[in-house]
């Protein structure tokens, strides 16, 4: 691939911040291109490009300028972006960040806040596992077993899919997983006094907090350095 100039490098990485910041789906795929072609390493292109387009997305969200509809395109948007990125992207590159299993807990379907979560948490430079939906007990504790899972996201929407973190959590205990492994939770159904009632190490109560939360408990897992 052609090395170019520190100069273009930063603009293609400004573009692809801008882009990601303002849903530009198809800018944030030739930007990615872009980056690709002038031989930037693509978790650069993620911290330095797309990642820094989310916080702005982030502040904006904070500040009440952009609503939920605004989160969900700029996630679009850089999912576009990862899927173009994805296939040069070494397995062995990220051997310091943490690896987080999302899942929507057993019985609850809904996907579109674990999916949110899920791109925020990639923005930021941590290794996404998706599970999926209606994830039962033993899947969670499979994920655990099968891999180097250092941390699992919990996601419930509905209050009666709400007794099924609970179990997952006692599940883990009992499978001798739960010592290996950080837990958040977040989605609807919880609060902080309930993720401190079923033992969680995290709660987070939008895709914002989940970086925030992930980023605390990560911090106590020896090897981490993100």
């Amino acid at each position: 691939m052609n090395r170019v100039r520190v100069s273009d490098r930063a603009a293609i990485l400004s573009r692809l911040r801008d882009a990601v910041a303002n849903f530009e789906v198809d800018e944030v795929k030739a930007a990615c291109l872009d980056a690709l072609e002038a031989g930037i390493p693509v978790e650069e292109t993620i911290l330095k490009g797309m990642a820094r387009g989310m916080d702005i997305v982030g502040g904006l969200y904070e500040e009440d300028t952009y609503l939920l509809p605004e989160l969900i395109m700029a996630a679009e948007a850089m999912n576009e972006g990862l899927s173009v990125l994805k296939p040069y992207l070494k397995k062995g590159g990220a051997e310091h960040r943490a690896v987080i299993a999302l899942g929507s807990v057993e019985g609850d379907i809904h996907d579109i806040g674990k999916n949110l979560v899920g791109s925020f948490l990639t923005a930021a430079g941590f290794d996404v596992r998706d599970l999926g939906v209606d994830v039962s007990p033993e899947e969670f504790a499979g994920a655990v077993n099968d891999g180097d899972i250092a941390i699992l996201g919990m996601s419930s929407l509905m209050t009666n899919t709400r007794p099924a973190i609970e179990r997952t959590i006692k599940y883990l205990e009992h499978s001798n997983f739960r010592s290996s492994v950080k837990i958040i939770i977040g989605g609807a159904s919880v609060d902080r006094k309930y993720a401190d009632r079923v033992g969680a190490d995290g709660y987070a109560e939008d895709a914002l907090a989940a970086v925030r939360a992930a980023k605390k408990v990560a911090g106590s897992i020896e090897n981490y350095s993100g």
